[in-house]
């Protein structure tokens, strides 16, 4: 019975979410500042062709 009086104040020490709302719910490690992910590069019409024909040549050799 002590188990189940620990998980019932273990859920109750936690949190509420909002289910209805728009925004993900964050761990408690992160913050709203915090992202992982990077804007991707934008290659040039020139690095795309610098890598185009390098890349052909490594495929010659």
């Amino acid at each position: 019975m002590a188990s189940s009086s620990s998980f019932v104040n273990l859920l109750a020490s936690q949190g509420s979410v909002d289910l209805d709302s728009a925004e993900t719910p964050l761990f408690s490690t992160q913050s709203p500042q915090e992202s992982s992910v990077k804007e991707r590069r934008k290659w040039s019409v020139k690095e795309d062709l610098i890598l185009i024909v390098w890349e052909m040549k490594s495929i010659e050799d």
